[in-house]
């Protein structure tokens, strides 16, 4: 291949206009946005409560996360709904302590189970539908349990599910009432 008047080979002459604008000291500048980004809604609660559990039902660890009331809140049956927050594959429940917390500081009772199995061989991570059920299941309890961290903040009728990669899938499944293999097992 000629160019500028010398011979190249064409995966020579490829990989160098690759290259180029990544060895390049300079380069063209990125416009200013044509309109400011929106600011994110400043939290309602200042602090969250935050502690690691088991959830009974399943032995599955998860971390929980609630705003930090006032004590008349309880008296005024204030409640908040429950957010299950669903792990991806091979994810640490712990790697969505800050994203809880910053939940619960919104308004929300949070729970991130940390689902293990065995599955073709592997042992970890690895949420399911079922996770769903037990982690409101066992918010609700608690929120029964004088002297919990979460008594009397959880709304039993309110439930909101969230999740990272595999736990968005199982999401999207449960949501949609749908149970595909391999992610699913059984109905939900």
């Amino acid at each position: 291949m000629k160019w500028n008047g010398k011979t190249y080979s064409a995966a020579v002459l490829g990989l160098s206009l690759l290259a180029a604008p990544v060895m390049a000291q300079s380069g063209p500048t990125c416009p200013a946005p044509v309109a400011p980004l929106p600011s994110l809604p400043q939290p309602h609660h200042a602090q969250a409560v935050t502690y690691e559990t088991i959830i009974t039902s399943s032995g599955d660890p998860a971390f929980v996360a609630a705003p930090k009331v006032p004590a008349f809140y309880r008296f005024l049956k204030v409640r908040f709904p429950a957010v299950v927050v669903l792990q991806g594959g091979s994810v640490l429940n712990t790697d969505y302590s800050e994203y809880a917390t910053r939940l619960a500081r919104h308004g929300y009772v949070v729970i991130v189970p940390h689902h293990v199995i065995n599955f073709g061989g592997q042992t970890g991570p690895f949420t399911n539908v079922r996770v769903i059920d037990q982690a409101f299941d066992f918010l609700k309890e608690e929120s029964a349990i004088p002297g919990s961290p979460v008594q009397d903040l959880v709304d039993g009728d309110k439930l909101a599910v969230v999740g990272h990669s595999l736990g968005g899938a199982i999401t999207l499944q449960a949501v949609g009432e749908q149970c595909l293999a391999p992610l699913c097992f059984g109905t939900y």
